[in-house]
C-alpha cells in the first residue's frame, strides 16, 4: 500500500528502493488519502535500522499509515546523532497534546535495571496514561510490552537463567482473534531477551488473554482486550540480519554466547540465516493497521451517532 514518512529520511530511500509507494509527510495529496496515523516510540539504540524494519512492515499493510517518530525526551541517545533525532522525531511529552490512531513502542536494551531506574521511566508511565484516551490501538514490543504489564496490572518480570535467543515456533491459542488471523496454528518469530513473564501471573488478570506462546520461549502475545493493546514479547519486526548482529555484538563481551537457537541452517553461524519468520511479519502488522482502520471507523460512527443526538436534543 502507501506509507508517509518524514522527507528525506534514509529508510524511504531503501523501501522505495524495495518497490514500495512512499510519500513524504508534506506531500498534498496525503490529506486525501486519510491515512491511519501511527506514533512509533523508538527505544532502541540503532533508530535508523529499527526505522527501516516497522516501516517496511507497516508499508505492505492495506491501508495507507503515516508515521510519527517518537523517542524519550529525558533520554540522550549514544548510538544515533541529535541531528538525526531533531530533524525526524518528536519528543514523548509532545505528542502528549495529540491524538493518533495507533501507538508502537519498540523494545529496549534496559532489561538489567528495575523499571523505575530506567531514565525515561516517567515518560512512559505518562505515555501509557495518555494511550488509554488517545489511542485506538497500541502495540509494545518486548521490554515494552513487560512495562505495560507492570504498569497497567503490576505483573513484573524474572530474570532468564541463559538469554531466550533464536528463532522459535509458536503456538497460536485465540485463532480467533483478529491479531492473529492468517497465522495457523503455529508461527516462527525471532526471539532476544534476557528477562520473562509468568504465564499464570498473566492468566490471572480477565482482561488479559495469552494469544500465544513457546514451550521453549514463553509468552509471544497477550491482549488487553479493554484497552486495544498488544504485548508482544518477541520480535517479528526482526529483518534476516538482525539476530546474526546480536549474536557477533554479544561474542565480542561473551565468549561462549551460544549461538541463536533455530536461526542459522544446521546451527552453523558461517552460514547466511533463512528468513522464515516474515510471512507471520507481514500478516501480523496487516492485522494490527485493518483492527485499527475498523476501530477508526468505529469511533467514527460513535461520534456521529452522538452528534446526531446532540442536534435532535437542541
Amino acid at each position: 500500500m502507501i506509507i508517509s514518512l518524514p522527507r528525506d529520511l534514509p529508510a524511504a530511500r531503501f523501501l522505495r528502493d524495495e518497490g514500495l509507494v512512499v510519500i513524504d509527510d508534506d506531500n498534498p495529496v496525503l490529506p486525501m488519502l486519510r491515512p491511519l496515523r501511527v506514533a512509533l516510540v523508538n527505544l532502541m539504540p540503532n533508530k535508523p535500522a529499527t526505522e527501516l524494519q516497522f516501516a517496511r512492515l507497516l508499508a505492505h499493510a492495506p491501508f495507507p499509515v503515516q508515521i510519527t517518530f517518537v523517542h524519550p525526551a529525558g533520554h540522550a541517545s549514544r548510538s544515533t546523532s541529535a541531528v538525526h533525532l531533531e530533524r525526524y522525531y518528536r519528543t514523548i511529552p509532545d505528542i502528549l497534546d495529540d491524538t493518533f490512531d495507533g501507538l508502537v513502542v519498540t523494545g529496549a536494551p534496559v532489561e538489567h535495571l528495575d523499571f523505575e531506574d530506567v531514565d525515561y521511566w516517567r515518560e512512559i508511565e505518562l505515555l501509557l496514561e495518555w494511550a488509554d484516551t488517545n489511542v485506538a490501538r497500541s502495540l509494545f514490543v518486548c521490554w515494552a510490552a513487560q512495562a505495560a504489564l507492570y504498569v497497567r496490572h503490576g505483573i513484573g518480570t524474572s530474570t532468564l537463567n541463559q538469554k531466550a535467543f533464536g528463532v522459535h515456533e509458536q503456538t497460536v491459542h485465540a485463532p480467533e482473534r483478529a491479531a492473529v488471523w492468517g497465522l495457523g496454528l503455529r508461527f516462527a518469530t525471532p526471539v532476544s531477551r534476557h528477562t520473562d513473564v509468568s504465564e499464570g501471573d498473566v492468566a490471572r488478570h480477565e482482561s488479559l488473554e495469552i494469544l500465544a506462546s513457546s514451550g521453549e520461549s514463553g509468552l509471544c502475545l497477550v491482549e488487553d482486550k479493554h484497552r486495544g493493546a498488544l504485548m508482544m514479547f518477541n520480535h517479528l519486526e526482526y529483518d534476516t540480519m538482525s539476530l546474526d548482529g546480536e549474536y557477533h555484538r554479544d561474542l565480542k563481551h561473551c565468549h561462549d554466547m551460544a549461538v541463536p537457537a533455530h536461526y542459522y541452517p544446521s546451527d552453523d553461524p558461517k552460514r547466511l540465516p533463512i528468513n522464515r519468520w516474515a510471512p507471520a511479519a507481514q500478516r501480523f502488522f496487516s492485522n494490527w493497521v485493518v483492527d485499527m482502520a475498523e476501530a477508526r471507523r468505529y469511533f467514527a460512527a460513535l461520534e456521529r451517532d452522538r452528534n446526531v443526538i446532540l442536534f435532535e436534543a437542541g
